[in-house]
């Protein structure tokens, strides 16, 4: 099955790239680099790598074609075949693949399962780094595990991405709190 359904991708994926417009500066930079995300996923899909199809499925929700409503179709028959119980337990509904991780991130904070917080955050900032609200997950994730380093670099990062208002006054204060606690560690 999993074999019919990459050659299915695979033939739309060339058939979309045919038929694409040749995109101009910046956007055929953009095209590109989503060509070759969508290819390095379908070759971890292929090596049963269980992140593929939400890498598949990210790249595709940034198109806006008939090709990217066939192949969501087909994510969504392929993730369906494959284990029922935890699409059920994951599901996102109608939120778009970061939208689904990054609650899933706050989800797993809340629960206090902070490496699935840095794990789900680490995913995001795979396939969208300039995401600020991924790294300021992380690095929440990575202060209440006690690696205040990362967590303070992962809050920097995220204030050069122009967060909120809000989240930009609350990492000011974290990283006013935090240089205290890597001293005292030290």
């Amino acid at each position: 099955m999993k074999k019919i359904i990459l050659s299915i991708l695979s033939i739309m994926l060339l058939i979309n790239l045919v038929l694409c417009e040749t995109p101009k500066a910046n956007a055929e930079v953009d095209a590109l680099e989503e060509q070759k995300m969508l290819l390095k996923s379908l070759k971890s899909f292929v090596d049963d790598n269980p992140t593929a199809a939400d890498e598949m499925e990210y790249i595709i929700q940034k198109k806006d074609d008939a090709a990217r409503k066939k192949m969501n179709e087909m994510l969504e028959k392929m993730a369906t075949d494959e284990d029922k119980s935890k699409d059920e337990e994951l599901s996102g509904g109608a939120l778009d693949y970061v939208s689904r991780k990054l609650n899933l991130a706050l989800v797993y904070f809340y629960e206090a399962k902070y490496w699935l917080t840095i794990s789900e955050c680490n995913n995001i900032i795979k396939v969208d780094p300039k995401n600020p609200l991924a790294w300021i997950r992380r690095g929440s994730g990575y202060y209440m595990i006690g690696n205040y380093e990362q967590a303070k670099k992962d809050w920097n990062l995220a204030l050069t991405l122009n967060p909120k208002k809000t989240d930009r006054i609350d990492i000011t204060d974290y990283l006013a709190k935090i240089d205290s606690l890597i001293s005292e560690n030290q």
